[in-house]
């Protein structure tokens, strides 16, 4: 039961957990003028502290045991131009006549070291040109080019006009050079992408292509290797089953039995290749996952044989896992009995404190300042030393693990002597079999690893992987195709012949993969933070498949690769400092265990993921309410993975859920922002979190938003303000959408909404709760949905 009471100086949370005997209350205290924060005393009794100027803007946090406060400042307009973080790094953005930022520039402590990200923009405010440069790299890291409209030489098109069309990146590390193209149908739908990738001594080209029904949804894709997958859709548009053709090869089923609860949530699938049958079940109140069960058969009964997987989960009253309850053997012990309980354990505030997985009990503690202090693994307890008053990575004592000026993790474990960008990301790093160096396309996602050999003077190439998109991967001797369905890994294709099915928990980590035959031929134990605790696999690679909560899991580093950011399991924490903390101050007014710039998943990876590097979300649309939402209030910054528009660190993807009808009139006839929504005013409502669009949908009389396939996707260029309550946006925007041309408009709230959003606060999902600026590229996914 969470109790919310308003007082003069701010509001009173107290959240009961459990009954009888062992009952106790949480209580955090909010000093605040409506949604402005001025301190926090959290459920463990320590002080925050903000301080704000006299436009209510964040100036300084200064949070409890963290020595120095972080600092901020801002432009005549309200734009931020600096963050700078206690005894770490400074940023600062550099704003032309129309506010956009031309310059971001990054300063060690001692501003001796720096980096720039320079941009030169076109009379619509797009992108033309990025230069990546730093005072270890003066010449610089790489250059993208855009072009828009129209090719050179080419005469222009309708369907082209206001769209990218061609995007070049030049590699100054690796000396590759990456090249893609863009078409689209005269609904302004992406239609097809080619990448061409010339790294020297290799060529590789590849090609996506889509294809749309009458009703705009997704009828094939074909991934860069030549799979097709071919989609038969329920009335609603969601997927009821998937086919899949490769090498000449007719198409088979791939999927079947594809079936969703009465909140459109999956619930349960067929993979006939591999015999595997799953089953997913949901609270019908909540809507949190309760149940996964995993049999492999055919027949009425294909758990003839025992499952494979049958756990259920206990939850405590936040929604919080406590428990999951196995049944089925371990991998590699038929017969035997299920090792016992995991169990977990939460900190007040609602960090990992304890748990007992496959029966090793694992320990954690974390200062007030929300930084890792200590981990435990058995009998074996490592503390962690951090530098006083900085905002700094903390190390495990004796771990001989480093830092470069900037903060980031250059030597640790397996690797040493890592080198960064000036957007964080990981570019040339050692290990013992040589050097790897990682290039990336335009819009900043991880493209390849070359891993290169000393040869004399020189070094020489040893092995190139290239990953076309987010879910392929391509070594030269195998290629591999990850397919996800409703948020889970369901499925690998490799070489365009064998499938293997997948079977994930409820973090969507996989534990297995089953062949054809129906054997496990990989099975894998992770620890609570994502360490690999055990692995036998029968796959060339495993990047893809155990790539924890991110996109691939680095075999020679043992680094998660995570979109923006790389992920140390362990250390809990990712490598580099949190882009979006840097650019969002009222990230650590909103959740203060996101406030640390290294900190994954709110320190709690059983229920929060962090897929993209930038902040976490409730898994599997998980939703957590009362006190803790207060804290842990998800903003998540999900990606389309083929998405054309290129994610600056300031862009992020706003999510607003409805019915399938409106999302269709939305496609076809542009936003109406005069529409009323009740008590809230008029105006387009939308959330930077999927989930909590979701969730507002679902409130709203419908089910929850369909797949991947189902959503329609938008690409904005906009500027924005917070009203007084920090969680309505009002955008202005001159952006093509894809699909639709939004002139310049003004979607805006009506005025003093402050008591409505305090009445409605357990509906979190359809306010924007992120200020952009205007140079940020961003997108707007409207997800139809089904009917109840």
């Amino acid at each position: 039961m969470t109790r919310i009471a308003y007082e003069p100086w701010g509001q009173r949370v107290e959240e009961e957990r459990g009954g009888g005997a062992g009952a106790r209350v949480e209580v955090r205290l909010a000093v605040a003028r409506g949604q402005e924060v001025f301190a926090i005393v959290d459920e463990l009794g320590h002080v925050h502290r903000y301080e704000r100027d006299e436009r209510g803007r964040l100036r300084a946090v200064a949070l409890a045991g963290a020595g120095a406060p972080r600092r901020m400042a801002y432009d005549s307009t309200g734009s931020l131009v600096m963050t700078s973080l206690s005894g770490g790094l400074t940023r600062l953005w550099v704003r032309d006549a129309r506010g956009r930022a031309t310059d971001m520039r990054t300063w060690d402590e001692a501003f001796a070291a720096w980096e720039s990200v320079e941009t030169a923009y076109d009379a619509q405010d797009r992108p033309t040109d990025i230069h990546a440069s730093s005072s270890s790299r003066p010449d610089g890291w790489d250059d993208r080019s855009f072009v828009y409209d129209a090719r050179d030489g080419e005469a222009q098109r309708p369907e082209l006009i206001g769209r990218l069309v061609e995007a070049t990146t030049s590699d100054h590390v690796s000396g590759q050079r990456v090249r893609e193209s863009f078409a689209y149908d005269l609904d302004g739908r992406q239609t097809a992408r080619q990448i061409t990738l010339d790294a020297g001594d290799t060529r590789r080209d590849y090609e996506e292509r889509w294809s749309y029904g009458l009703d705009g949804t997704v009828a094939s894709y074909r991934d860069p290797f030549g799979n097709t997958l071919s989609f038969t859709r329920t009335p609603s548009g969601a997927p009821s089953s998937i086919a899949w053709s490769a090498g000449g090869r007719a198409a088979a089923p791939l999927m079947t039995e594809i079936t969703y609860d009465r909140r459109g949530r999956l619930a349960s699938y067929r993979v006939p290749p591999t015999g595997l049958h799953r089953q997913i079940g949901h609270d019908t109140s909540s809507g949190l996952l309760t149940h996964l069960r995993a049999c492999v058969g055919d027949g009425a009964d294909p758990c003839a044989r025992g499952p494979l997987q049958d756990v259920a989960y206990d939850r405590r009253a936040d929604g919080r896992v406590i428990a999951a309850r196995e049944s089925a053997p371990r991998a590699g012990e038929p017969g035997l009995a299920s090792p016992d309980v995991a169990s977990y354990t939460y900190s007040a505030r609602g960090e990992l404190l304890e748990a007992v997985v496959a029966g090793v009990a694992y320990s954690h503690a974390y200062t007030p300042a929300g930084q890792v202090a200590s981990f435990g693994e058995g009998a074996e307890v490592r503390r962690f030393g951090g530098q006083e008053g900085r905002e700094v990575l903390p190390l495990p004592e004796g771990s001989q693990g480093q830092l470069d000026s900037f903060g980031r993790l250059i030597a640790f474990g397996r690797f040493r002597d890592a080198e960064y960008d000036p957007w964080g990301r990981l570019r040339r790093i050692e290990v013992d079999g040589g050097v790897l160096e990682y290039g990336y396309d335009v819009s900043g996602e991880r493209l390849s690893r070359r891993l290169l050999r000393r040869a004399g003077d020189g070094e020489a190439p040893v092995s190139l992987v290239v990953y076309p998109t987010r879910t392929t991967r391509d070594d030269g001797v195998e290629r591999q195709s990850l397919l996800r369905l409703g948020g889970r890994r369901v499925a690998v294709l490799v070489d365009e012949a064998r499938v293997l099915s997948l079977i994930d928990d409820q973090r969507g980590v996989v534990q297995r993969a089953v062949d054809e035959r129906g054997e496990a031929v990989l099975s894998a134990d992770t620890t609570p933070f994502g360490a690999l605790a055990r692995a036998a696999s029968g796959l060339a690679s495993t990047e893809l498949v155990l790539g924890f909560t991110g996109q691939l899991r680095d075999p020679d580093t043992g680094l998660v690769h995570m979109g923006a950011r790389d992920y140390v399991p362990e250390l809990a924490s990712f490598s580099t400092p949190d882009p979006y903390a840097l650019g969002e101050p009222e990230l650590c007014a909103r959740s203060l265990l996101e406030c640390h710039p290294y900190a994954y998943g709110a320190h709690d990876p059983v229920n929060f993921a962090d897929e993209d590097g930038y902040s976490s979300h409730g898994v599997h649309g998980a939703s957590f309410g009362g006190a803790a939402a207060y804290s842990q209030s998800s903003h998540a910054s999900q990606r389309h993975p083929n998405a054309l528009t290129v994610r600056l660190a300031a862009g992020t993807t706003l999510y607003h859920g409805t019915d399938e009808g409106s999302a269709s009139s939305i496609y076809w006839h542009q936003i109406d922002a005069s529409r009323g929504n009740g008590d809230l005013g008029r105006g387009f409502y939308t959330s930077t979190s999927r989930s909590e669009a979701e969730m507002y949908a679902s409130m709203k009389g419908n089910a929850p938003a369909l797949p991947l396939f189902g959503e329609y996707e938008f690409d904005l260029a906009t500027a924005a303000t917070t009203s007084s309550t920090g969680r309505i946006v009002e955008v202005q925007t001159t952006a093509e959408m894809t699909g639709i041309h939004v002139p310049g408009s003004d979607w805006s709230r009506a005025g003093a909404l402050d008591d409505a959003i305090a009445n409605f606060d357990f509906i979190q999902g359809e306010w924007g709760e992120y200020k952009f600026h205007s140079s940020a590229i961003s997108k707007l996914r409207v997800m139809g949905v089904h009917n109840p």
